[in-house]
């Protein structure tokens, strides 16, 4: 008896006060709480506030479940020096760290955690503070209607659904496409409710009734005596392609699905950051595609240094690891066992894409819902406004009744209560006789009154919060994220802290979208021209965006292939600072610095060359300073200024001849489709960085290129022209190229594309034996025409091609020479090409080198026999002065398994070659087998 009667002292008193607090003068504290909610099996009760100065304050917290008849405790729980910072904010108070339970209904609250959404239902919270040091009160009361449906991306209303569409993937779209009958199938119907029976049977502390709701098949789901919602259910066939139907809206359009019923609906900021919290653990899979492969042959191919056997696997993942979205992708191949540079490589990524992809989808969604929303609200408080306002007429109209006949008046009629006593006696002379004789009229029109009253109070209450509710929906959110939403320059951090109030968990996923890039393994990584501009670094890199600076960190071991064949690796690490872009221009300070590896430095070849050697204590240091932005409207630059120094014991002179310039300009002309592009560079003759693949020092460059577009863009025409002045010990000189390109597009016309091409990385053959990496000069000629069209379900596409290489490399010149015609017909079921040329290129041989041409001819065909298995065959010859000089046959199949996500492919191949006439024929035959695994799962 002493615990009840507590309860019910307690509960007195907590009316009391609220009672107390309603009839306070309102002090300056806006609030407005939303439904409790829960994430990684904790609940959290949002509270919405503003507040002019900062304070502490004292919360008591209690939810009820109302029903037509009475109402259910879900918890009733304090809160002791709650910290209200000045401003608006959002409050979280983390269920499990009240300070004290007055009651709780921990069958709620496990509901809560374990399916991470309210239950349908109509619930009313009420809020008492009380403010520290002044002892001043305020009480609030809120009301929310939670739609009856079964939460939709819920873990609970996927996993049903899964249950229907297993193993239908592969033909979800032949079946979505499939008209089903509106006609029940009660045998059908019955079929897919006993299903749904023994799913829901898996489902521990689960129940479901069979039912009809919305004049649909439904089955009604429990959890410990709580309505969890309702689920529609019909025939398999139709269920599936419901179920298609529902994903293929939340991919769309998912906030088609957040509840914007009014009145009594939670904020758009609760009822999406609770879509959001849902949507998010779908999205938390695992995706991958894994290939496998042996290879065989009977011999090596000329100049091939391919092994005879070896396997493959490559693969790719795309998951996510507590909360980050990442991939991760490897290449592996046993041949790496005889290389000294290794093909096989591993590497991870944060994939920013793909979260800030996520973010904006929230962002926009949040936008549609609330100005959806908005525009509802807006129509229900005309109708509240008209509502009240008719009620206030109806109750005018029934008080000037009282007044008039029975000389009642509305404060003697409220201090009454209606009792007919005390109205007689307040009244006199005939009056009193009138009363007497229409006590029941009286009784009736008080009735209506209080009624009235009652109506306006209620509807004034649904205004009040949606009001409150639209506020702070605006200010903590919308205002934030509208035109954030259509700017696509956006940074994930800047949406995350835009959108922070409408994500599940706005801490942790706001510091994560700082992160820029999180890289690891095999890199390959452009900083700048003058520090790392495109070697392979293995390694890691991080990049996090502050307030306005980004900052990036690079580290690892940088490797390309040196002139005599080895791997030279170097010791590289990069700090990097992206400044905000202030009046569209952005600059970035870079500090790259690195050592040899004990690799190069145990080389006496590099020792005898270089008279000064970095080392860990004493390494190269390299500062630069990069620029983008645009100057006018027209007008765009680029430009890097760097130097390098080493710390050696005498101290480095910072000079010209240590620094690097680079100055770029690109012109759009006014009103016609040109630009010109004109770039200076300049290298001093001791700026050093060993570390990049060929030297730049001691070299000046000029370099003009223009391109139009005539005749309403059918033709396009470009010029380069390209000066390198290069200096030495004793001389310097220059080195002038010049290059085009021209290029029609058209569907009426062939299209041809011209262009030549030159290159140089040094003046003259002399330079080479100065220079340590591998420097070239050459040209390129290319001439292509191509042409396409459609008739009827097939394509046809024409080309004809012409290509000349021409490349000096350490003294030793190539050449080659090809001409081909080539024709490719395509439909859905086979694709045919056919090709026929003439080619010449140089041929290394025991006599020396000499050139060999040869006219090739070729055909394949690939066929698709069916859903599964697709087939391929091809045969290519060559023939030389001599004979035939190649001559190759392929034969291939692919097969994908229905009920299975794998893929077989085999693939044969015999040639027969004959690359000279001085040396025998060889016959080589080649097979490969494979398998290729994709999957999906849950993420890690």
């Amino acid at each position: 008896m002493i615990m009840p009667l507590k309860k019910t002292i307690l509960s007195l008193t907590y009316v009391l006060a609220a009672c107390i607090a309603h009839a306070r003068p309102a002090d300056s504290l806006l609030v407005s709480v939303d439904p409790m909610y829960s994430r990684y099996q904790q609940a959290f009760q949002p509270i919405n506030y503003q507040i002019p100065d900062a304070q502490y304050r004292k919360l008591r917290l209690s939810c009820y479940q109302q029903t037509d008849s009475s109402s259910k405790c879900l918890y009733d729980i304090e809160y002791e020096r709650v910290l209200f910072e000045k401003g608006i904010h959002q409050l979280l108070l983390d269920f499990d760290k009240n300070s004290k339970i007055n009651d709780v209904s921990y069958e709620f609250i496990a509901l809560l955690k374990r399916f991470e959404f309210f239950p349908p239902g109509r619930y009313t919270t009420r809020l008492w503070m009380q403010q520290e040091g002044t002892g001043d009160t305020a009480s609030y009361s809120f009301e929310w209607n939670i739609d009856s449906a079964l939460a939709y991306r819920s873990g609970l209303r996927n996993d049903i659904n899964s249950s229907f569409t297993k193993g239908s993937h592969k033909n979800s779209n032949a079946f979505v496409s499939k008209t089903a009958s509106n006609v029940t199938n009660p045998a059908q119907l019955a079929k897919t409710r006993k299903l749904f029976e023994r799913r829901i049977d898996k489902q521990k502390g689960i129940t479901s009734v069979s039912c009809t709701y919305n004049n649909q098949a439904s089955e009604a789901l429990y959890y410990k005596g709580f309505f969890l919602g309702f689920y529609p259910v019909a025939e398999p066939n139709r269920l599936q392609k419901q179920i298609a139907g529902e994903e293929q809206r939340l991919g769309s359009n998912p906030s088609s699905f957040v509840n914007l019923n009014l009145p009594n609906a939670p904020s758009v900021n609760s009822r999406f950051k609770q879509f959001n919290n849902q949507q998010k653990k779908e999205d938390e899979t695992t995706e991958g595609n894994i290939d496998l492969s042996g290879n065989f042959s009977t011999g090596q191919e000329p100049n091939s240094m391919q092994d005879n056997n070896f396997q493959e696997i490559r693969g790719d993942i795309h998951t996510e690891i507590k909360n980050i979205p990442v991939i991760i992708e490897g290449y592996y191949t046993t041949q790496d066992q005889h290389r000294k540079a290794k093909a096989s490589y591993f590497r991870f990524r944060y994939d920013v894409d793909k979260y800030k992809k996520k973010l904006r989808g929230s962002v926009s969604s949040y936008k549609n819902s609330y100005e959806d929303t908005k525009a509802k609200g807006s129509s229900f408080n005309n109708i509240a406004q008209i509502a009240i306002a008719k009620l206030r007429q109806e109750k005018a109209i029934l008080l000037d009744g009282l007044r008039r006949d029975y000389g009642i008046t509305e404060p003697g009629l409220n201090a009454s209560g209606c009792n007919m006593d005390q109205l007689l006696a307040d009244s006199a002379g005939k009056k009193v006789a009138k009363i007497k004789a229409d006590q029941a009229d009286i009784c009736n029109k008080y009735n209506r009154i209080i009624s009235a009253e009652k109506k306006i109070a209620a509807y004034q209450h649904q205004v009040d919060q949606y009001n409150k509710q639209d506020y702070f929906d605006k200010e903590l959110s919308y205002n934030k994220i509208k035109d954030i939403a259509n700017n696509p320059n956006a940074s994930n951090k800047q949406l995350a802290s835009a959108a922070k109030y409408i994500l599940p968990q706005s801490g942790p996923l706001a510091f994560m979208a700082g992160f820029t890039k999180i890289d690891g393994g095999i890199l390959n990584s452009y900083e700048s021209s003058y520090t790392m501009s495109g070697q392979t670094l293995k390694g890691g890199s991080i990049g996090y965006e502050l307030n306005v600076v980004k900052v990036g960190l690079s580290a690892g071991k940088t490797e390309y292939i040196s002139r005599d064949g080895n791997v030279d690796r170097y010791n590289t690490y990069l700090a990097r600072l992206d400044f905000k872009k202030t009046y569209k221009q952005q600059f970035s300070l870079i500090y790259f610095g690195y050592t040899p590896t004990k690799q190069i430095l145990d080389d006496p070849q590099f020792k005898k060359t270089d008279a000064y050697l970095p080392t860990f204590q004493q390494p190269v240091h390299i500062l630069s300073l990069t620029h983008t932005g645009t100057i006018t409207k027209d007008l765009s630059m680029e430009s890097e200024g760097a130097v390098s120094y080493k710390n050696s014991a005498n101290g480095d002179k910072i000079s010209n001849d240590n620094a690097a310039y680079k100055t770029a300009l690109e012109y759009q002309l006014p009103k016609i489709n040109s630009n010109l592009k004109g770039e200076w560079e300049h290298v001093g003759k001791n700026f050093e960085n060993n570390a990049m693949p060929y030297t730049k020092a001691a070299t000046e460059r000029y370099t003009l290129a223009g391109q139009t577009s005539l005749f309403k863009s059918f033709l396009l025409l470009g010029v380069q022209w390209n000066r390198v002045k290069q200096q030495s010990f004793s001389s310097s000189g220059y080195n002038t190229r010049w290059g085009f390109d021209l290029q029609t597009k058209s569907k009426q016309y062939p299209n041809i594309y011209l262009s030549y091409k030159p290159y140089s990385t040094f003046r003259k053959y002399d330079d080479t034996l100065a220079i340590a990496q591998r420097p070239v000069f050459g040209e390129v000629w290319i001439a292509r025409a191509t042409y396409q069209f459609k008739r009827g379900k097939a394509y046809h596409r024409f080309m004809l091609s012409y290509n000349s290489n021409k490349s000096t490399m350490d003294t030793l010149t190539y050449k080659s020479q090809t001409i081909q015609a080539g024709y490719i017909y395509t439909d859905k079921t086979y694709t045919i090409s056919n090709t026929a040329g003439w080619m010449k290129q140089p041929l290394n041989s025991i006599s020396g080198l000499s050139y060999h041409s040869s006219v090739f001819t070729g055909a394949s065909a690939g066929f698709k026999l069916n859903q599964q298995l697709t087939a391929n065959i091809g045969q290519d010859i060559a023939v030389a002065s001599y004979g035939i000089q190649r001559y190759t046959a392929t034969a291939g199949m692919a097969y994908s398994f229905m009920k299975l996500p794998f893929r077989l492919h085999i693939q044969a191949r015999y040639s027969s070659l004959h690359i000279d006439e001085t040396v025998p024929s060889r016959h080589i035959w080649y097979g490969q087998i494979g398998i290729n695994w994709r999957f999906k799962t849950q993420a890690f």
